[in-house]
């Protein structure tokens, strides 16, 4: 069977278009130092693209672990500096940050031995304790021995506080203790005005006080 004329006709032009593409192609390919021009420098071309894709990732996480890193050791250099805050000035400040002034209890009536010592200092931001035992001071607290008959052994308390930001007494059990003239059952508390009263026992009268005695200091 003879072939179309039609489709002999075309057969030359299609070849021609196809050999046409084929020689652009390859010249692009060798325009761009592709795989045609020379295999083994392309290869070298795209190894390079990716090496310097790969050190620029590296760089871009070591520059963001470096970042966190200084991050981390700020935030613990700042809790260090927090924690090394002497803990005996936190006591003594509260949160209010008023220091404890000097403060007094002076021996209006009493046993001989209290009227002669008359002034009994109080421990600056910690605690003061008087009962009927005598005992060594510790880091944060005073004692002070009273010889009357009537005190217990641990009868009455005063410390700072600084939630209130000033002296507060604490009575102890086991004795009787009156506030300007005002029981003040065991275990209550009554904040410290210059010049209020402390009774304590049936004998025994303190006056709390800021001033002192002339030149004096705990």
């Amino acid at each position: 069977m003879r072939s179309s004329p039609y489709c002999d006709a075309y057969h030359p032009r299609i070849g021609l278009i196809a050999i046409r593409r084929i020689s652009k192609a390859k010249s692009s390919i060798l325009s761009t130092g592709g795989p045609g021009s020379d295999p083994e420098s392309f290869r070298d071309q795209l190894a390079g693209q990716g090496l310097h894709m790969s050190m620029d990732g590296v760089l871009i996480w070591l520059a963001g672990a470096a970042f966190a890193g200084a991050a981390v050791a700020m935030a613990l250099a700042l809790f260090h500096a927090a924690r090394q805050v002497p803990h005996a000035f936190v006591a003594k400040t509260g949160a209010a940050g008023v220091e404890p002034p000097l403060a007094w209890l002076y021996c209006e009536e009493g046993a001989p031995l209290e009227r002669r010592a008359a002034w009994f200092p109080l421990r600056p931001g910690g605690r003061t304790v008087f009962g009927n035992r005598p005992r060594a001071p510790t880091g944060d607290t005073q004692f002070y021995y009273l010889s009357a008959y009537d005190i217990a052994r641990d009868h009455l308390a005063v410390f700072w506080s600084p939630e209130a930001g000033r002296y507060s007494a604490l009575a102890g059990v086991g004795g009787g203790v009156r506030h300007n003239n005002e029981a003040l059952p065991a275990g209550a508390l009554a904040h410290l005005t210059d010049g209020d009263l402390l009774d304590v026992g049936e004998m025994t009268r303190f006056r709390f006080s800021l001033t002192g005695p002339a030149g004096s200091s705990p």
